[in-house]
């Protein structure tokens, strides 16, 4: 069951959402079944390519879309492999369990996936007022209690508290996985 919503303002070449990145997980496995999450990419410099890709990956499943980002991030900060034409990526990509590199590649240009991430871009920018994006990470959560926004690297307890904000009836809920 849905409590809440989150959106996720994040950038694949963002060293503060990478770093963050351990505590969403966290955060997404302690309410998962329970939140309907949304990652909204942002300001896609120098070019929207692994953004597309990240979002061209959630066609092949949730599973596939978590590791591309996650190969993505390695790909920047781990491997210092820059990933800025399509054959990079697809070297990036290739031994990513699961994904069809070749789809993935032709759903970069397909037009739910360009228009996904114009969207995400302006909306990133918005929520940063104005020609700027927002920091990253940025976590709007929506719930029956209102809104609750988490801005840049905080610890667990801060998304936590924002969600217990917005899903009353979430307050002190413990993972459905160690629930059962």
């Amino acid at each position: 069951m849905t409590e809440f919503q989150a959106y996720e303002h994040t950038d694949i070449n963002s060293a503060t959402a990478f770093n963050a990145e351990p505590v969403l997980r966290r955060v997404r496995h302690r309410y998962e079944g329970r939140a309907w999450w949304r990652r909204v990419f942002g300001s896609c410099e120098p070019s929207p390519l692994v953004a597309r890709a990240a979002r061209a990956a959630e066609h092949q499943g949730a599973a596939c879309a978590e590791a591309v980002l996650k190969r993505l991030r390695e790909a920047t900060f781990v491997d210092r492999t820059p990933v800025d034409d399509v054959s990079a990526l697809a070297a990036a990509l290739a031994d990513v369990p699961g994904l069809d590199v070749s789809r993935l590649i032709r759903d970069l240009e397909s037009p739910d996936v360009v228009w996904s991430v114009d969207a995400d871009r302006s909306l990133t920018r918005r929520r940063g007022g104005g020609e700027a994006p927002c920091p990253y990470p940025t976590v709007l959560f929506r719930g029956p209690g209102g809104d609750r926004v988490v801005t840049g690297p905080q610890p667990f307890e801060a998304y936590v508290e924002a969600i217990e904000a917005v899903a009353p009836a979430l307050r002190g809920v413990r993972p459905l996985a160690e629930a059962a």
